[in-house]
């Protein structure tokens, strides 16, 4: 309910009120329909792009980490491998708890997405608590590691994403 003051000033700053409230509920929804559309790709192309970044990924890592068994020592290895892990296992379970979203309304949609960051971002401090606590590593090669999957995911969603 909106109630208009008599005066000149007064009426025209509660319509312009108004009209920015209804404008702004408009381009709201139609940001919401954009981030479904974007979204909600089919099943079987998103899990295929989510399955060809984590392969990718632990294909990188692996020879990155073989080379480093054959030139350093084990505690690099393992560093480096665990850095890996540690950032492409929490991105492809939240990739697969985010593909399997309905398409019933972009709110839903939207909620999908901040649970699977919220879900990968708590997996990831898991991940680095026991990696921390638990194992003998070398903190600088773990983090190139982690740092490099980072720069892959992103070179690689970018690559398949201007390929579809």
């Amino acid at each position: 309910m909106v109630f208009v003051i008599l005066s000149k000033e007064g009426y025209c700053s509660q319509v312009n009120c108004i009209c920015d409230l209804f404008y702004k509920a408009q381009s709201n929804a139609h940001i919401l329909r954009k981030v479904k559309e974007f979204m909600v790709m089919s099943d079987v192309r998103w899990l295929k792009n989510i399955f060809i970044i984590f392969f990718g990924q632990l294909l990188i890592i692996g020879l990155f980490s073989l080379f480093l068994y054959y030139t350093q020592d084990r505690i690099t290895t393992v560093s480096v491998i665990s850095g890996g892990l540690v950032y492409c296992v929490p991105a492809f379970f939240a990739g697969v708890f985010m593909s399997r979203t309905s398409d019933k309304s972009a709110l839903l949609v939207l909620s999908k997405a901040y649970l699977g960051t919220l879900y990968k971002m708590i997996i990831t401090i898991f991940l680095f608590i026991y990696v921390f606590k638990n194992m003998q590593i070398d903190i600088s090669m773990f983090l190139i590691a982690y740092t490099m999957t980072f720069v892959m995911q992103c070179i690689m969603s970018y690559v398949l994403h201007k390929s579809n």
